[in-house]
């Protein structure tokens, strides 16, 4: 991908209303091309040959900026003695905009969650409000992101093509067996549009270096066209040089958007709910 690196960030979701998901099956064949970003902290394992970009640019932590929330709830999980490397997004802006951010933080072990909610005022982390209504409702969730480690990075990698049964935005999921043929996306992207009558959701498919990204469940014109401005959007905002899946499930009641990638034997995963929003994803020590 071409563009200038972007220091100290991973991942951009967002401006364009990105949203969604994870997946079942083999990892899909690659068209490969350049995808350049930074790392903030190397992984506590050795990566494989395929991810070992990862580790060549390392930013000091102190130059990422965090929420005030998002801090909190990342302290809450270094407490809690959550594997090293832990990702939050540095700049999470929701349209409308919000007066307070809160969270649900839980991790032990080999994996952590936050999940992030719109509040009237600030809220500790854990608040048992947000146990109550309407917050324990499944759409008052208006982001999310965590993190899993595994026993490999080939164990990781095979996971990031393996949907839970429950998810509704996933970030990879299979191509239908349809008919497909070929669409134009822009910027020398050419990707995979699998439509018809007997489908219900309608999906575009297409590769960028070791990521495989999707749009679906809008009209086919509908994913062509959000597939078109992820390709421009992402073609100056760069993903992490690493295996990774995004998908977008167009829904009626906003986008959903959830992306996966690699961090040695560690699947970061953010994932935005039904709202615009602009997040930068960095990895911190402290």
């Amino acid at each position: 991908m071409s563009g200038q690196k972007i220091p100290g960030t991973l991942m951009v979701l967002g401006l364009l209303g990105i949203v969604s998901g994870c997946g079942s099956g083999a990892k899909p064949a690659s068209a490969p091309r350049a995808i350049h970003s930074h790392a903030l902290v190397k992984p506590t394992v050795s990566p494989s040959a395929s991810n070992a970009q990862i580790t060549q640019s390392v930013t000091a932590t102190s130059a990422v900026h965090f929420d005030t929330t998002i801090s909190q709830a990342m302290q809450y999980l270094k407490d809690q003695s959550v594997i090293p490397v832990l990702m939050a997004p540095t700049e999470p802006g929701f349209a409308p905009v919000t007066p307070h951010l809160a969270a649900m933080a839980n991790g032990h072990g080999n994996n952590y969650s936050v999940n992030l909610f719109v509040s009237d005022k600030r809220l500790p982390i854990n608040s048992s409000i947000l146990s109550t209504a309407p917050y324990e409702q499944a759409d008052a969730i208006v982001g999310s992101f965590g993190a899993v480690r595994y026993t490999s990075p080939a164990v990781a990698e095979a996971a990031l093509y393996q949907s839970p049964s429950q998810s509704i935005a996933p970030a990879y999921q299979p191509p239908p067996n349809v008919s497909a043929e070929t669409v134009n996306l822009g910027k020398g992207i050419l990707g995979t549009e699998y439509a018809g009558a007997s489908l219900r959701a309608p999906l575009v498919l297409w590769h960028e270096g070791d990521w495989t990204l999707e749009v679906w469940d809008g009209t086919p014109a509908e994913d062509v066209a959000q597939a078109e401005k992820l390709v421009r959007y992402l073609h100056t905002h760069l993903l992490p040089e690493t295996f990774g899946v995004l998908g977008e499930n167009i829904a009626r009641d906003g986008h959903h958007t959830t992306a996966e990638w690699l961090f040695g034997s560690t699947i970061c995963a953010p994932r935005q709910a039904g709202m615009r929003q602009r997040v930068k994803f960095s990895s911190s020590k402290d």
